[in-house]
């Protein structure tokens, strides 16, 4: 009956030893992955929109042709973006959206930051895209129909993307200067004009943001630090 006892003891002993050694496995390696997290430069990601993510420019669109078909038929490479965008938060990234689409343009249907929203939504169901892309991180608004606009009419084109994300910016609680900005837009201008405030910037006016896209540019891959192959055919 002792040696029993002693025995129950003995397995006892080794279950809770190799519990406690497991997660002390478990530990180390989450404090390694954090350590990763800190020493590695975290970028903010912002993407444009029309022509970027989608296939062709959205504009107005009526709500009851928001249908998930219908976005997703319009989507340039889903399955890439939603691998990208959860590649990006793993790896610490913040992921933000910057459109000239505005609410402001019509009353007729849905605009601005409801359709990226609605689009964004669709693309990633059945998850939720709000787990990486935070909503408050969505500029979507055109100087047009601003205040910034009324003494220059000619502001959305001198001003590109560089009040989008100022604001963006300002809404993360994290120090992000100017040269961990990334903008990936279809539109050359604003990739000049982020340039020229410090940011990375990269023009996909060609195939949009796509795997094809990522896979040829070595730079923005070291840049994010991801390796991405091409596309299988």
């Amino acid at each position: 009956m002792r040696l029993r006892h002693a025995a129950v003891r003995q397995l006892g002993y080794s279950l809770i030893s190799t519990a406690v050694l497991a997660l002390i496995i478990v530990l180390c390696r989450e404090l390694k992955r954090r350590r990763r997290l800190k020493d590695r430069r975290r970028l903010l990601v912002v993407l444009d929109f029309d022509e970027t993510i989608t296939k062709r420019h959205v504009g107005m669109t009526p709500s009851e042709e928001l249908t998930e078909p219908e976005i997703r038929t319009n989507i340039r490479d889903r399955k890439f973006l939603v691998e990208f965008l959860v590649l990006a938060k793993e790896m610490g990234h913040f992921c933000a959206v910057a459109s000239f689409s505005d609410e402001k343009a019509s009353t007729l249907g849905v605009a601005g930051s409801s359709l990226i929203k609605s689009y964004l939504q669709a693309i990633f169901k059945p998850l939720d895209f709000s787990d990486y892309i935070s909503p408050n991180l969505i500029e979507s608004w055109n100087p047009e129909y601003r205040s910034l606009n009324q003494s220059n009419p000619s502001a959305p084109v001198l001003m590109g993307k560089a009040a989008h994300i100022s604001n963006i910016i300002k809404k993360i609680d994290f120090d992000i200067p100017p040269s961990n900005v990334v903008l990936i837009d279809d539109c050359q201008h604003n990739v000049r004009v982020a340039q020229a405030n410090g940011h990375n910037a990269f023009c996909c006016a060609e195939t949009g943001f796509t795997r094809e896209f990522l896979s040829s540019s070595l730079s923005l891959q070291r840049l994010l630090g991801m390796r991405m192959g091409k596309p299988s055919k």
